[in-house]
């Protein structure tokens, strides 16, 4: 009998820690897919703007900048999943300024609309779902299927949204890739309610 418990008992600590060992492979993969995506999106936009674009670019990327505004001008309060909830409501509720985009891009001499246009954001969780490294029970899966609701359904667009966002692990949300999807979300609200 004690043979037995010994045994399920190792079985179960080399499941879990094939488990992580799995989480971390999907975790590193999609880092990795991210980092090109954004060196994607920097060239395209030198392309599209000239050189002066490079200067912007090559110190941060637009999505840590873009957040730091809206935590500079007290839209976020921090960069945790709450804030942003909270932030996606008072955008729903017309809480923020019509115009407030407008500080953001007068730091620059160009619009980056097309590189914080949401669906590009999708293509690292399709990439990580192509390689059969999540299936349907991943979290990943999840936020992308909720998401994809909220694309398609037309009503109840933000509950759909929130439940997306909510379905990120916490510490999962600390990482700026895992959170790009809605930076991305909050640019174009913005931008439509700045530009409509």
């Amino acid at each position: 009998m004690k043979k037995k418990y010994v045994i399920l008992l190792f079985i179960a600590i080399v499941s879990n820690l094939q488990g992580q060992n799995s989480e971390s492979k999907i975790d590193s993969i999609f880092k990795k897919c991210f980092e090109k995506e954004i060196e994607k999106r920097n060239e395209d936009l030198i392309d599209l703007y000239g050189p002066k674009v490079k200067d912007i670019t090559n110190d941060s990327n637009l999505l840590q900048l873009f957040e730091k505004f809206l935590i500079d001008e007290k839209l976020l309060l921090d960069n945790n999943q709450e804030n942003y909830i909270e932030l996606f409501r008072n955008i729903r509720s017309n809480k923020t300024q019509n115009k407030i985009l407008e500080k953001f891009l007068v730091k620059f001499d160009f619009d980056p609309y097309e590189y914080f246009y949401p669906f590009l954001s999708l293509h690292c969780y399709g990439y990580v779902e192509r390689l059969n490294l999540i299936d349907v029970n991943n979290w990943r899966y999840q936020v992308i299927l909720e998401y994809n609701y909220y694309e398609a359904d037309g009503k109840d667009i933000d509950n759909h949204l929130i439940k997306s966002l909510s379905l990120v692990p916490k510490k999962e949300f600390e990482k700026i890739y895992y959170r790009q999807l809605f930076l991305n979300e909050i640019y174009f609200r913005l931008y439509v309610r700045t530009y409509k």
